[in-house]
This record gives structure tokens, sequence and C-alpha cells, in this order.
């Protein structure tokens, strides 16, 4: 069995050597690392230049310079391992832990087409880890029937670090990211749980999430950003919606109740820019139809009584109480 570790590489010459000196060792020398390279404007490229020349089992691909998306479905189609890894580079792994996980795979010879795993989320501005645990220790399960178990706790599920692919699951249903937009992680899961995959959820939490970064296009709330989040929204709920998964009512809900937390942005923008961020999230508010879920029913109730300007400075305000209480434990 052969891994194909796939990372997206613009711009993180402050992180790409942790991230590479995490996995590098977890790896077998039949395995392969994939530097998909955008045209960074610091010393990004010359690092994993110098890892390159130093290790026999990474490979540079140089990205046609469309984003994040394109630098995945390209680095995809190059991989050539039976499953694949997405790692950020400016994230990093706990080798220990990853490495446990691969040999496991390897000698039980596993054929479930995704894997799931929990992680841990680093704060940079405090240093601070968190276990984000939705499987949780001494638990494994198989199969969809376990998903509104995992998606209870409402932490983020969609990011594609969450789950590690087998390549033919992925070829075999032409499995794709959405190019030319942010968030494309929340489009890429809904296909993938749409096309029914064998799951295996796993505790192994070796992945490090870190959020802070000052740089970060996701750390800096922009029009853009919330347009492209508001459509791969609304692009994976109407696709569930059509689909035939069982659990489609608990995914869905997930991404409604995503719709709404996200309003809270509105107000972290530009002031010349909220009238239209506000207009935006009206013109979508068919993502909240037909929700089983309670929270969103109660707050599709909330936005025809008061209207979007209300409800987002409502959760606006929540979210400042929120990161006020975390600071403070």
């Amino acid at each position: 069995m052969r891994f194909s570790v796939v990372v997206p590489v613009y711009n993180v010459a402050d992180y790409l050597a942790k991230c590479l000196d995490g996995l590098l060792p977890a790896l077998e020398p039949e395995d392969e690392v994939i530097l998909s390279l955008g045209k960074s404007a610091d010393r990004s490229s010359d690092i994993a230049t110098e890892y390159a020349e130093k290790y026999s089992n990474i490979k540079l691909l140089w990205q046609r310079g469309n984003g994040l998306s394109d630098a995945r479905n390209c680095a995809l189609e190059a991989a050539s391992g039976d499953y694949i890894i997405c790692v950020d580079s400016d994230d990093y792994v706990e080798t220990e832990i990853l490495c446990k996980l691969l040999a496991r795979m390897r000698k039980e010879n596993w054929q479930f087409d995704v894997v799931v795993h929990d992680f841990r989320r680093l704060e940079r501005k405090t240093d601070k880890l968190v276990d984000v645990f939705q499987v949780g220790p001494g638990i494994e399960d198989i199969g969809l029937p376990f998903l509104p178990r995992l998606l209870a706790k409402r932490q983020c599920f969609w990011n594609v670090w969450r789950f590690i692919y087998r390549r033919d699951f992925l070829r075999k249903n032409e499995i794709r990211y959405l190019t030319n937009v942010l968030s494309e992680d929340v489009a890429y899961t809904a296909d993938v749980l749409i096309s029914k995959p064998e799951l295996k959820f796993v505790h192994y939490p070796f992945y490090v999430y870190t959020v802070g970064r000052g740089d970060s296009l996701m750390d800096k709330p922009t029009l853009k950003r919330l347009e492209d989040t508001v459509y791969v929204l609304g692009y994976a709920v109407e696709k569930l919606r059509a689909s035939d998964l069982q659990q489609k009512a608990c995914v869905m809900a997930q991404f409604q109740f995503e719709y709404l937390l996200n309003m809270a942005l509105c107000w972290e923008l530009e002031k010349r820019y909220r009238a239209a961020a506000f207009k935006l999230f009206a013109d979508w508010r068919q993502i909240l139809l037909a929700s089983s879920d309670r929270a969103v029913r109660f707050g599709q109730i909330f936005l025809q009584i008061f209207g979007v300007k209300c409800f987002s400075l409502t959760m606006y305000i929540l979210k400042k109480i929120k990161r006020f209480i975390r600071r403070l434990q």
C-alpha cells in the first residue's frame, strides 16, 4: 500500500519546513509527497526545491496559477498512491500518530474508500492546542450510519484534511474540486458523501489545524470570500437534496448552520461592502428550506421576522462573546 500526500504551496515560507519535517518521517520510501507550487512572493518555492533535492520521494508540480483548487486537482491527477492524504502547508502533523495510522492501514490492508480521523486545532495567537475529537479515543466504526453521531457536535467536518481517500474511489466517481472559488472543501466533501463511500471512522488525531495566521486568506473576511462560501454551501445543499443518501438531512443541516454562522462576517467587512453582503445572504435563503434541524429552523424563523441585517448583527455579537470566553479559559 502506497500513500500520496498532496501539499499545495503558496506563500508559506514560515511554515513549510515544519509541515514537511512532520510528514516525511512518517512515510515509507515508496510513498510520495507532491508539492503543488503556486507563484509565491516569498521563499516557498526555494524551500520546496531544497527539500526535493534532499528527498527523492518529493515531487514538485508547478501549477497553472488558478488557485488552491487547481493546485489540488493537478496534484490529484499526478498522484500514484493507493491512498491520498491532503495537508495544508501552513498546518503540520504529529509524526508518531500518523506513523501508527499508516502502519495499521498497511498491516491490515484496508480497502475503505475514505478514512475519517480526529484532529487538533492550534490557536497561533495563544499557542493553545485544542482537541477536536468527533470520533473520540477508543471508538471506531464503519459506514455512513455513524455520520449523525460524528456531526452531532457541530464541529467542522468538511475540510479535506479530515479524510484519507482511496484514489480509485475518487477517480471512479470523477470527484474534483470546484475551481476559482474559496471554501472549495465544502463542495468536495458533499460530492464525496453523495457518492456513498465505505467509511472508516478512527481517532488518530495526527493533523494539527492552525488558525489565526494573519496572512491567511481564511483569516481575512472579504466580500469575495463570502460570495464563494455561500455559493458552495448552496451547491452542497442542492446536491444533497437531489441525492438518495440516507444521511443527507444531518449533512445538509451542517451546511445550513454554517450559512447562518457566516452571516456574522458581514459586520467584519469594510462598511462599503456590507449592503452587498446583506443582499447576498437574503438572495440565498433557499439554502435553509426543508431543514430537519431545530437550530436551523429557529434561525430561519428569526430571519423571516427580523431580516438579515438584524440576524447577522446578533450572530456577530454572539461570536465576539464566544471569543472573549475562550480567551478567559
